[in-house]
């Protein structure tokens, strides 16, 4: 694709109902622009999937629609095999709807956890003084800082993407900072309805809920959506009691072993279609 193409797929998403962010078609392709791949007939787009490569070692894919008319005809097949070349031999993830995880498994994934994603209204929410203090605007922090922390967790290093992801307009991207110290970062991001919450990385369930307060008062009023990652069972206890209700399942599947190494750290996953 080009990155004019990407708004076809973007608005494949939103015929889904997945509500696509208002800017994801500028911040996604910062990720890879090679990855990004359609499946044209007569000069018409009828399918898309995304490929992001984060380095050598790890990929995602995200994307992946055919339009309804051209289903059920190896189109879809063809586009992700297209696409697994390109990924080569990255370990690679993805989060699949469930009625095609049997597909995905003809791939070559495998299951790792059984994500959700949770709604609700935004309620503005009484945060202690001394830590809506030390609650910034995360782009005023040095970059470095931000990405040495999301890489942690994120277990690999997407700063391209994440430069861009952060500085999105209209969108509130908030870093909790004690003594120095980034302990939790979050980005509300606009989409065609409401905002969603992701990523949503803290040190512990304490510091995600303020953080996660925080982006409701900013957003108060509006629907929200939190991704929350099934391995982190104190991520669900967060949502729940915020009031947010589950709303539907994804599988978080892999090619190779699941590389998050503290999975207890994601309180909000930064999208399903980058990872």
């Amino acid at each position: 694709m080009s990155e004019d193409d990407l708004k076809i797929a973007v608005k494949f998403a939103a015929n889904e109902g997945w509500n696509p962010g208002l800017n994801d078609q500028h911040t996604f392709w910062q990720a890879d622009p090679g990855g990004f791949f359609k499946g044209v007939i007569d000069n018409e787009i009828i399918s898309t999937i995304s490929g992001v490569t984060y380095g050598d070692a790890f990929a995602f894919i995200g994307l992946y629609i055919t339009k309804s008319a051209y289903r059920g005809k190896g189109y879809g097949t063809r586009i992700m095999r297209k696409c697994l070349d390109y990924i080569d031999n990255r370990n690679c993830g993805l989060d699949g709807v469930i009625a095609m995880v049997h597909k995905y498994e003809e791939f070559g994934f495998t299951s790792a956890c059984r994500n959700t994603r949770f709604i609700g209204k935004a309620n503005i929410r009484s945060i202690p003084k001394h830590i809506s203090d030390q609650i910034i605007d995360l782009t005023t922090l040095d970059f470095s800082l931000v990405q040495q922390f999301d890489s942690k967790i994120f277990s690999t290093n997407r700063s391209r993407f994440l430069k861009s992801w952060i500085s999105q307009p209209n969108a509130y991207a908030r870093a909790l900072v004690q003594n120095r110290s980034l302990l939790g970062y979050y980005l509300a991001r606009p989409c065609l309805e409401g905002f969603k919450i992701g990523p949503l990385f803290a040190q512990d369930q304490e510091i995600a809920s303020y953080l996660l307060d925080d982006a409701g008062n900013h957003v108060a009023g509006s629907k929200i959506m939190l991704d929350v990652l099934g391995a982190n069972h104190k991520a669900y206890e967060l949502a729940k009691s915020r009031g947010l209700l589950p709303d539907f399942q994804t599988e978080r599947m892999y090619t190779k072993s699941d590389p998050l190494k503290l999975s207890d750290h994601i309180f909000g996953i930064t999208s399903f279609e980058l990872g």
